[in-house]
């Protein structure tokens, strides 16, 4: 019997709450629900997660991520998420509304991004002037990083992230048009560069165009695998009917996977050497992008279209913040600096790290919850009513009406 069929079987936690299973059977949530993939915003909430516990220094609940077993980490998971995303939103643009459409809310989206990534480094420069201020240590140079943060430098740890996503989104309407005309030129046209880049070292951010998170020329061929698997996809749930074995082969290889990573990350720290295109993240080495397409492909089949899993309620919270991406990751981002500055500089115990895990996320869970009752929207709209009644055009008016 196949996974799929054993998973298919398995029953949502709230379907039986005692006496007849039949009658008390939940209703079925699907993966697609109100025109939205309910997978995406799972494991695209789930990478923002991850993204923040790894970049909280020392703190624990980072030993036990996905970094830490396998070779890929949340910012393959992100990626991958972000290039089938847009291929099913702006290619949506793309053929209902043209081309011009399209490629406004592409550029659109880029700015708000880089509005993101400006008022991201505005916060944690507060933050960390703040605190050498408070701690007697030396003040920072606001004009320089302020620079690196305009040119997409930098600076502070999580500023790296945005700016490559930019760059992908920047050539995202030539790669729409190939992905719609010939999508097997796309795919060899972006795995030569992927190849060409591992082969020659060439480097972009020696020229100021990216940073040195992820080197774009590689990163590129995960983003538009994305683009791919989601026109490989947009047909509908049905599949090439796979031989029942084969994904348990794809499990086997995954715990090859893990074993390698553990055996092979520890003889690259024993020996003090680094093999960036074999397992390297910012040349997205050739272990990580087979490891995380495997790990990709056995998740799709387990986690179908009509799966009843990304429904579930107890999942809700990292789905909200996968659905509200953007801000939730400007969020994370903070609370990582915060977290970081907090275990690193006062104090790292037990204590003080069930904290920091429980403040991060209660934070930016309520927040995930907020936007999505949009508070605020309605904030914004009471400001401007109560900065409306105290222009002096409106006192002066309500002063007539009373006379």
């Amino acid at each position: 019997m196949a996974i799929v069929d054993i998973v298919a079987r398995v029953p949502a936690p709230d379907s039986y709450a005692g006496g007849d299973p039949q009658a008390t059977r939940a209703p079925r949530t699907p993966a697609s629900a109100g025109g939205r993939d309910l997978r995406l915003d799972l494991f695209r909430g789930l990478a923002l997660l991850i993204i923040c516990i790894d970049h909280t220094h020392r703190l624990w609940l980072a030993n036990y991520t996905v970094g830490k077993f396998m070779f890929f980490d949340a910012g393959e998971m992100f990626v991958f998420i972000a290039g089938y995303t847009a291929a099913l939103v702006y290619g949506r643009y793309l053929e209902s509304r043209g081309a011009g459409f399209a490629v406004a809310r592409i550029y659109r989206r880029i700015g708000q991004i880089y509005m993101a990534q400006l008022a991201l480094f505005a916060a944690l420069f507060l933050f960390r002037a703040g605190w050498q201020l408070a701690s007697g240590g030396p003040a920072l140079d606001f004009a320089g990083l302020a620079v690196r943060a305009l040119t997409l430098q930098g600076p502070f740890s999580l500023m790296y992230t945005l700016p490559v996503y930019m760059a992908l989104l920047a050539v995202l309407p030539g790669l729409l048009l190939l992905l719609g005309r010939a999508p097997l030129v796309l795919l060899a046209l972006s795995a030569t560069l992927y190849v060409a880049e591992l082969v020659f070292r060439w480097n972009p951010a020696a020229v100021g165009l990216v940073t040195e998170w992820a080197n774009v020329l590689n990163w590129q061929f995960l983003f538009v695998i994305g683009l791919l698997a989601r026109r490989w996809t947009a047909g509908g749930p049905a599949r090439t009917r796979l031989p029942a074995w084969l994904p348990w082969l794809a499990v086997a290889a995954i715990v090859l996977f893990a074993l390698a990573h553990v055996g092979l990350v520890r003889w690259s720290i024993l020996g003090e050497q680094r093999i960036d295109w074999l397992w390297g993240k910012r040349h997205l080495g050739v272990l990580r992008l087979a490891n995380f397409l495997l790990a990709a492909w056995l998740i799709a089949i387990l986690i179908g279209p009509g799966s009843r899993l990304p429904g579930w309620p107890v999942l809700a919270p990292v789905r909200l913040c996968g659905k509200h991406s953007l801000p939730i990751f400007w969020l994370g981002a903070v609370l990582a600096g915060i977290g970081s500055v907090l275990l690193t500089k006062l104090d790292d115990s037990a204590a003080m790290n069930v904290f920091v895990a429980a403040a991060a996320a209660t934070a930016l869970f309520g927040a995930a919850l907020a936007l999505e009752r949009g508070l605020p929207a309605t904030l914004r709209r009471e400001i401007r009513l109560r900065l409306g009644a105290i222009r002096p055009a409106a006192i002066a008016a309500r002063a007539a009406g009373s006379d």
